[in-house]
């Protein structure tokens, strides 16, 4: 066995260690750099992480990585996957083995709003390709069509199997937050200057409906809710 397949998930060994593979072992919450040599002397494995960062004894802000052994949402144990840019991503026990496997890094949205879970791979021209997590875990080929929808959409790193589902394109739409050029204060419901009402509105496929009209942006809302629930069902989002 070479000293690179002794290594799983620490690089100490240490089959009880709870700090993740790449991070660094004074508990600050930092990822390393990869050893350039293998050491005996500092316990480095070529390629590998190594154990501290410089100055590691000067970090006194410390992060409880204890979770990373498991808890639980809504009854089912979930586990912690460390990220790039400070972030994790929760996946659930039973999903964390085959995922671990890889390393993931945090993509902002281009809104800079939300993060997602994402790595590298190559397709079979050689082609660098982006893999999302939440594809991978719904089981979704990257020549699939149909979209990993986040059941609650503030919530892009919650990758448990509760907070996921498959959608198309038009109920992956239906699923957005309020826009952020909205002035009514409320999602689907804007001034009309004609009728000098606010109006609700909602659009379901390209086709744009027209709830109705009401003298408060409160009552126009309580439509759109209603519109929602007729016409977008489970997959409607009403903020």
């Amino acid at each position: 066995m070479t000293p690179q397949e002794s290594v799983t998930l620490c690089i100490c060994g240490d089959s009880d260690c709870t700090i993740p593979y790449g991070f660094c072992h004074c508990g600050c919450g930092r990822k390393t750099s990869l050893a350039k040599v293998s050491s005996t002397q500092y316990r480095w494995i070529k390629g590998h992480p190594i154990r501290f960062i410089r100055g590691h004894s000067k970090h006194l802000e410390r992060v409880d990585l204890s979770e990373i052994r498991g808890f639980k949402i809504d009854g089912v144990l979930c586990r912690l996957i460390p990220l790039t840019r400070g972030q994790w991503t929760i996946v659930e026990e039973s999903d964390y083995e085959y995922l671990n496997q890889w390393r993931w890094y945090a993509q902002q949205s281009p809104y800079g709003t939300k993060y997602y879970a994402i790595r590298a791979d190559r397709d079979s021209s050689g082609k660098e390709v982006k893999i999302r997590m939440h594809r991978v875990i719904l089981g979704l080929e990257q020549d699939d069509p149909r979209i990993g929808d986040h059941v609650r959409p503030e919530q892009t790193l919650n990758n448990t199997r509760g907070n996921l589902r498959i959608a198309n394109a038009g109920e992956s739409q239906c699923n957005r937050f309020m826009p952020k050029n909205n002035t009514s204060g409320f999602k689907g419901v804007h001034w009309n200057k004609w009728k000098n009402k606010y109006q609700a509105d909602i659009n379901v496929g390209r086709k744009h409906i027209n709830l109705g009209y009401s003298d408060t942006p409160e009552g126009a809302s309580l439509k759109y809710q209603a519109g929602v629930i007729k016409y977008h069902g489970k997959f409607g989002q009403v903020k």
